[in-house]
This record gives C-alpha cells, sequence and structure tokens, in this order.
C-alpha cells in the first residue's frame, strides 16, 4: 500500500513538471510573436528580458541574452545622456546577469558569481533596488550551491529587506522560500518549515499561481522524502490544480 502512495507521488510530480514546461513553451511563443513585432528598441529590451525570465535551457536562453546586450551596447556606445542612457544602462547589468544566468546553467558557478557581482555594481550605480534585490538573490543561490550557507543566507536577507523597503511581495515570497532551502540544506528543519509556510501564505494572499505551485511543489516533495504521504499528496494536487 505504501509503495503504491509513493508512486502516486512520483507520478503526480511528474505530471506537474510537464504542465509546467507546457503552459511555458505556450508563453516563449507569445513573446517570440510580440518580439517580431515590436518597432522600437524599448519594446524590445522589455520583450527579450521576458524571454531570458521564461527559457529553462541555458543555449536558447543565450541567444536572446546576447540580443538584449546588442541592443544596450549599441545605444551606450553612442554616449549621448539622454532619458534613455540609464533606461540602457539599467539594461545592460541584466545582460551581464543574464551571462551569469547562463553560466549557472552549464555549472560554471565561479563565472556566475562574477557575472552577478559586476552587474550588481551597476545596478548600485542606476539606483535600481528590484535589480539590487535580484542580484543578491542570485548571488545568495551561487553561494548556496557551493555550501557557504552564512553567505547565502546574508545575501538572501538583503534581498529581502530591500524587496520588503519597495512591497514588493513577489520578491520578499521568492526570498523566504530561499532561506527555506538554504535552512534546509543546513539542516534546521523548524526554519525551512518557518520560511516555507511564510511564503505560501504571501503567495496565497495575493493569488500568485506560478509561485504557488512552486511552493506546493517544494513541501510536497519535503513531505514525500519524509514518507509522510498523505501531506505529499495533498500539496502535489494543490499544485496540479493550479497549474
Amino acid at each position: 500500500m505504501k509503495q503504491c502512495k509513493r508512486l502516486k507521488g512520483l507520478l503526480l510530480m511528474l505530471l506537474f513538471f510537464i504542465c509546467v514546461t507546457s503552459a511555458y513553451s505556450q508563453k516563449i511563443d507569445s513573446l517570440l510573436n510580440k518580439l517580431k513585432l515590436a518597432k522600437h528598441d524599448t519594446d524590445r529590451v522589455l520583450l527579450l528580458n521576458q524571454l531570458i525570465d521564461a527559457e529553462y535551457d541555458p543555449t536558447r536562453a543565450l541567444v536572446y541574452i546576447k540580443q538584449l546586450g546588442a541592443i544596450c551596447n549599441k545605444h551606450l556606445i553612442d554616449k549621448k545622456k539622454d532619458e534613455l542612457s540609464a533606461f540602457y544602462l539599467k539594461n545592460s547589468a541584466n545582460y551581464i546577469g543574464g551571462i551569469g544566468n547562463y553560466k549557472i546553467g552549464i555549472g560554471d558557478l565561479d563565472s556566475a558569481l562574477f557575472y552577478f557581482q559586476k552587474a550588481y555594481e551597476i545596478k548600485k550605480k542606476v539606483g535600481d533596488k528590484q535589480g539590487i534585490a535580484e542580484l543578491s538573490n542570485n548571488i545568495g543561490y551561487i553561494y548556496n550551491q557551493r555550501g557557504d550557507y552564512d553567505h547565502s543566507i546574508e545575501n538572501y536577507l538583503q534581498c529581502l529587506e530591500i524587496s520588503q523597503e519597495i512591497e514588493n511581495k513577489e520578491f520578499i515570497a521568492s526570498s523566504y522560500n530561499n532561506l527555506a532551502a538554504s535552512y534546509q540544506n543546513m539542516g534546521q528543519i523548524q526554519k525551512f518549515l518557518e520560511y516555507a509556510f511564510k511564503g505560501l501564505k504571501l503567495r496565497e494572499e495575493t493569488n500568485d499561481l506560478n509561485g504557488l505551485s512552486y511552493s506546493y511543489n517544494n513541501l510536497a516533495t519535503y513531505y514525500l522524502e519524509q514518507n509522510d504521504l498523505p501531506k505529499a499528496i495533498d500539496y502535489f494536487k494543490k499544485c496540479l490544480a493550479i497549474t
């Protein structure tokens, strides 16, 4: 009986990933169509940022990252101090950060950290608090992957503090989720559950369906690993219901 329940849990997990992949494929197709119709570089930059965020495959994402970099560099080379110069400088940091994400995708964490830190300095220069928060999160991820959980938590807490300051609830919930991951890796399960449920509660309050699917999936996976099959299946079902 336990084996049947565990198999059911694993099948639900597989179905979740299939649904998520399909949804993101549709989103990318829609963004690509809009990119073809875009007439201005500012619109292209915004669409390329969305494509980079939506694309899971590092090699395909790199195509959009390079396109973003080419547009930003073209305008920055002109060195015109107009109202758009800050826009392209800020997005050049997105390009550099995108290279960092690509380096993560191919397993080069040292290079990823270098690019994230470089992008972080540009975000500080232009005063982009949301960008600073996002890069603090990315740097925290690198330290988490390295097993340096103290520095990971330090950066995640910085991301959380800035996100609270700018009232970005999506980033706040993401910070909770990432802090939970670091504490779980440290074996501090009470802290893991505390932050995991903080993130879940906020995502339920804001009806963040994409974030909720990951919160439900993370909790389902945790309970599956603990052989608490009723809770695991319950969270997998909640996840599938909104995917």
